[in-house]
């Protein structure tokens, strides 16, 4: 029998990680779960926390937490997935403390506290943006060192990549760095669907959509996002690397055609109302396109494209809207 997996996960209850830990624990992982509640909800964890393998323990991780960690955690980690982070930009945007607090300080200090528990051959992963190179013209790569994030989500990213990579230069820990583009699919703790959703449910009449409809961004669906980490999680064996993660179809899909997605899946009667504007919010990127040849490099493809992530994230959410 495969000796099992030591993974700890932080932001496990926020979209991305309720579903790595699940994925995680179907691979023969024994999984350490934290996060502070504030975004993630533990209903999204209702799944997995009878599972004998599933460890969980509410932290803030904004403060040291050494001591928790060193209390919490009772063997030594394989692999250390940095997933918190604030998901709400125009939060940031309004409050500079809150990706200062909630994405930055919580990687530094999870890697800090963490670092005396890892095995000699760990691995960190950490989740990155695309809104590190801000309104960058053209598709986005990996050489490509033009950062100019315009939300202090942005600029709260690149510097925890910063100090991911001097920090494991230094005590000598393989790094992955995954840049991500937006993320859709259940549980929708943020993004534009979970927008839509709360909307809908004040006003089943009539959609306000953020921006004119015309901004173009490439999606992924978490379920799929998931199967791509632990599959490049496997892949990093002896040197570093930073990968954008991205569907084949790199130019992505207009907020207007999500916005009509939804309309016909979820009521075809609802008006859809666009502002004039061409960007969502302040510190919004209203257009980028990726480049996956590094991704390929790996042999990881991604069955669906912007549009077939959406399409099927919409019908997650018909089900839960049908559920209340």
């Amino acid at each position: 029998m495969l000796k099992k997996k030591i993974s700890l996960i932080t932001g496990v209850a926020g979209s991305i990680g309720s579903n790595l830990a699940d994925n995680l624990l179907k691979n023969n992982h024994i999984v350490y779960g934290v996060d502070n509640l504030s975004l993630g909800k533990k209903k999204n964890l209702q799944s997995i926390t009878s599972n004998k393998n599933f460890f969980f323990k509410k932290i803030n991780l904004k403060y040291k937490v050494e001591f928790f960690f060193n209390s919490f955690i009772k063997k030594k980690i394989d692999y250390v997935w940095l997933l918190a982070a604030n998901s709400d930009i125009q939060k940031g945007v309004k409050n500079d403390n809150v990706d200062i607090n909630d994405t930055f300080f919580t990687t530094v200090n999870a890697l800090k506290g963490v670092v005396r528990k890892l095995n000699k051959k760990c691995l960190i992963i950490f989740t990155s943006s695309s809104a590190i190179y801000g309104n960058y013209r053209g598709p986005l790569n990996e050489e490509n060192h033009n950062f100019n994030p315009i939300s202090n989500y942005g600029k709260s990213k690149l510097l925890s990549e910063f100090f991911i990579k001097s920090y494991c230069q230094h005590h000598k820990i393989l790094f992955l760095i995954l840049r991500l583009p937006n993320v859709t699919g259940s549980p929708f703790t943020h993004g534009i669907l979970s927008d839509f959703l709360k909307k809908y449910k004040k006003n089943k009449k009539m959609l306000k959509v953020l921006g004119n409809g015309m901004q173009k961004k490439p999606y992924v669906h978490v379920k799929e996002l998931v199967r791509a980490m632990h599959y490049l999680s496997n892949k990093i064996k002896i040197k570093s690397d930073t990968i954008l993660i991205g569907p084949q179809q790199i130019n992505g899909i207009l907020i207007k055609k999500i916005a009509n997605i939804f309309k016909k899946k979820i009521n075809n009667r609802i008006k859809l109302l666009f502002e004039k504007k061409n960007y969502g919010w302040k510190g919004d990127v209203p257009s980028y396109s990726y480049l996956t040849k590094r991704l390929n490099s790996y042999d990881f493809r991604f069955r669906y494209t912007s549009d077939q992530a959406i399409s099927y994230a919409v019908d997650q959410l018909k089900k839960n809207i049908i559920k209340e």
